[in-house]
């Protein structure tokens, strides 16, 4: 109508890379973090991929290192293997996931009416995995809701012996999540990092010329905003309410993906009043 509006604008974007070729007889080339956790180039794969270590799992007779024979997002459909303790073992150092999103998108609203305008920009990203040392830590020493359970009930990890049989040993709740949820290993750590927010809301009033008749104001306005209000990451633990959106390693870096116990997000809320003469 004449005195309101609805528009609504949004926009979506993917992207994917490929490395083709790096130095002869090269493997690898580390590009981010550290020589045994970061990011690396391998031929063929994404740029950027990440690397750390990994557990024993029962791959039959398939090397679990490497990418070409067991892919890293289909590890968790091997069953691992444990010690004496019912504890992961580390296989060695393999592919752990890739910080490349899927896809984005977002949706922006913009309603007025008359003199006041109101906008609400929601997004999100599709896939793509991070490493949460915050997250796992939380898990391991049973601070999250999702371990608020009876503690003096033994625990039995699952997974299989070294000799091939299933695990049966029973252990405690604090010997089971310290060492099983990431702490000790890197593949434990990582998550898919999908993730949705409210992006930012506006409030926006415009006074209207007649308004400011007899005053020495050419225009007046007032906008209050808030940004990043909310998020949900719905493949990390609820209770650590995590937002895979921080990095470790800063905005200049080439290291994708990695939380290092970094500190959280904040949201952010303002205004600004504007007069002109």
């Amino acid at each position: 109508s004449r005195d309101f509006t609805w528009e609504v604008s949004g926009q979506f974007s993917l992207l994917r890379s490929d490395v083709l070729s790096i130095a002869d007889g090269v493997e690898k080339i580390y590009i981010g973090g550290y020589t045994s956790q970061g990011n690396i180039a391998v031929p063929g794969l994404p740029f950027g991929v990440m690397y750390g270590d990994i557990i024993k799992r029962d791959y039959g007779s398939l090397d679990g290192t490497d990418h070409l024979q067991v892919h890293w997002d289909d590890r968790t459909n091997f069953i691992p293997i444990v010690n004496s303790n019912g504890g992961y073992q580390q296989l060695g150092y393999g592919i752990i996931g890739d910080p490349n999103p899927d896809y984005v998108y977002g949706v922006t609203n913009t309603l007025t009416y008359k003199w006041v305008t109101a906008r609400v920009q929601f997004d999100a990203s599709v896939g793509g995995d991070a490493f949460s040392t915050t997250s796992s830590t939380l898990l391991g020493r049973g601070i999250l809701e999702e371990t608020g359970f009876d503690r003096f009930v033994p625990v039995v990890t699952r997974g299989l012996t070294n000799d091939g049989a299933p695990n049966t040993k029973q252990t405690t709740a604090n010997a089971h999540y310290w060492p099983n949820t990431g702490v000790f290993y890197d593949e434990n750590s990582v998550y898919d990092a999908s993730v949705m927010r409210l992006r930012e809301i506006s409030l926006s009033l415009v006074a209207p010329k007649s308004f400011l008749n007899g005053t020495p104001f050419g225009s007046a306005s007032l906008t209050m905003s808030a940004q990043n209000i909310w998020h949900l990451a719905w493949n990390f633990p609820r209770g650590a309410n995590f937002d895979p959106e921080v990095i470790s390693y800063g905005a200049g870096s080439n290291a994708r993906g990695w939380d290092e116990m970094t500190g959280p997000t904040a949201k952010k809320w303002g205004a600004t009043l504007s007069l002109t003469f």
